[in-house]
């Protein structure tokens, strides 16, 4: 789901519901604002907004045992990001066998683009999604079309993509874009 510069899904015309889909939850809005001495961390996240912000791609990796607060960071950065395109994915434990499942998930906003890719990504990114039958999916060409979609997206606004317990992920979707906090804006 995506937000606007509001904090709200369009769609839906209320707070967007991936927020709140760890066991936890991300927090939704303010959530990171209750973050104490995390000054290095925020400053990392910052610093990968800002280079979005500019233009740049840039991803940054949040790792560290259970309940040391990476969600909460997660919670910072969306909240920090109140001017660009904001989508995530959390990694669910019986999700880990369904192929494409968690890339899925956080491509969904972007999915009206999918009739203008070239029709080698379209197909084998419709094919993996179930949207269309046909052999399995050239993994390459899905990640290809993810990327595709989401640099297009980002040609009118930067894009954040948050994912939380990425250890979660299906192994086909823990091969795209994987990391914790990333941020994109094309020029």
């Amino acid at each position: 789901m995506t937000r606007d510069s509001a904090g709200s899904d369009p769609a839906a015309g209320g707070p967007s519901s991936w927020l709140f889909r760890s066991r936890g939850g991300w927090g939704g809005p303010g959530a990171g604002s209750g973050l104490l001495d995390r000054q290095a961390e925020r400053a990392a996240i910052d610093r990968v907004l800002a280079s979005a912000r500019d233009g740049f791609s840039a991803t940054l990796v949040i790792r560290g045992s259970a309940g040391v607060g990476k969600t909460a960071l997660l919670g910072y950065a969306a909240d920090s990001a109140a001017d660009m395109r904001v989508c995530g994915v959390t990694g669910i434990e019986t999700e880990i066998g369904l192929a494409f499942a968690a890339l899925h998930q956080l491509l969904v906003p972007f999915l009206d683009g999918i009739g203008e890719l070239p029709i080698p990504q379209r197909l084998a990114l419709r094919v993996a999604f179930g949207m269309e039958q046909g052999p399995a999916a050239d993994r390459f060409l899905v990640g290809l079309a993810a990327l595709t979609l989401l640099a297009r997206a980002a040609e009118d606004q930067p894009v954040l993509c948050l994912i939380d317990d990425g250890q979660w992920l299906d192994a086909e979707s823990a091969q795209r874009p994987g990391p914790r906090c990333c941020a994109a804006r094309s020029s």
